[in-house]
C-alpha cells in the first residue's frame, strides 16, 4: 500500500470520526433538556388562592414536593410570596367553576402547565342544584386544556367538607360526579384523576371559624392528597430519576 493511499484513508477515517463525534454531542445535549422543571397549574377559587385569615395547601404542597427531590415550578397569571418563595397559581376567590370555565382558554394559553390541579367545589348554592353545571364546567376545562397540550394531566380535586350548610350541601354528591367524571375522561395519553381531599378532612379540626376554608392542618392535608396523587403518576420523576447526559465538548 502506498503512501498516497495511506494518507487517503487516514483522512477519511478522521473525517467519519469527527462526524460521529458531532452527531453523538448533538443526541446528548437534547437529552440534557429532560431536566427542565415539570411545570403545575393550581386553578380555583379562594381555597387555591389563599388568603390573610387562612392557609392555602400551594406552599406545604411546593415544600414536600422539593423535599421530595421534584424539579417542579408552579405557574399561573398570579402568585403571591409567603416565607420567602413565591408561586404562581390561578385562584381566584369568591368564584366556581363556570367562572374558571370562562376564563381557562386565556389562562392556559399563557401558563400551559404539565400538570393541572383543580379544587373548584365551592361558591354555589344547594338550592340551586350546581352539581350537573359544575361537571360540565370540569369537562369544557379538560377538554380546552387538552386542545392545547394533548399529553396534559389533570388532577380533579374532590372538595373539602363544610360546615356552612345548607349552602353546601351539595358538595358530597357533587365528589360522587367529580369521581364519575375523572373515570370517563382518563386516557393513557392525558391522565385524568380525582384526588379525594373529602376523605379525612373533618371541617370542624381543619377549617377556620368560617368553617369553610382551611386552617394550617388543614391546608397540610390538602397538600398530602395532592402530593400522594402526584407521586403515583408514572411519569412524574425525581430528578434522580430523569436521565441527565451532559453535552460532551
Amino acid at each position: 500500500m502506498n503512501l498516497d493511499k495511506i494518507f487517503y484513508l487516514l483522512t477519511l477515517f478522521l473525517l467519519i470520526t469527527h462526524t460521529a463525534a458531532s452527531v453523538g454531542e448533538h443526541v446528548l445535549e437534547l437529552k440534557g433538556n429532560v431536566t427542565k422543571a415539570i411545570t403545575i397549574l393550581c386553578i380555583g377559587d379562594s381555597i387555591t388562592e389563599g388568603g390573610k385569615t387562612f392557609s392555602v395547601y400551594r406552599y406545604p404542597l411546593n415544600k414536600k414536593l422539593i423535599d421530595a427531590g421534584y424539579n417542579i415550578k408552579f405557574i399561573g397569571p398570579k402568585s403571591v410570596t409567603k416565607g420567602g418563595v413565591r408561586l404562581s397559581h390561578a385562584g381566584y376567590g369568591g368564584k366556581n367553576t363556570a367562572y374558571l370555565d370562562k376564563l381557562f382558554n386565556g389562562i392556559y394559553a399563557a401558563h400551559t402547565a404539565d400538570i393541572i390541579l383543580i379544587h373548584s367545589a365551592h361558591n354555589s348554592f344547594h338550592h340551586q342544584k350546581p352539581v350537573k353545571g359544575i361537571v360540565a364546567n370540569l369537562e369544557s376545562i379538560v377538554k380546552k386544556a387538552r386542545s392545547v397540550n394533548p399529553r396534559v394531566t389533570i388532577l380533579l380535586g374532590q372538595g373539602i367538607t363544610s360546615g356552612k350548610l345548607p349552602k353546601y350541601l351539595y358538595i358530597p354528591q357533587l365528589n360522587v360526579e367529580v369521581g364519575k367524571l375523572a373515570k370517563r375522561l382518563n386516557t393513557p395519553d392525558s391522565i385524568v384523576i380525582a384526588v379525594d381531599h373529602a376523605k379525612g378532612f373533618d371541617w370542624k379540626k381543619h377549617t377556620t371559624k368560617d368553617k369553610v376554608h382551611p386552617n394550617a392542618q388543614g391546608a397540610e392535608k390538602m397538600a398530602s392528597k395532592w402530593f400522594e396523587a402526584l407521586e403515583n403518576l408514572p411519569h412524574f420523576k425525581k430528578r434522580s430519576d430523569r436521565t441527565a447526559v451532559k453535552k460532551i465538548n
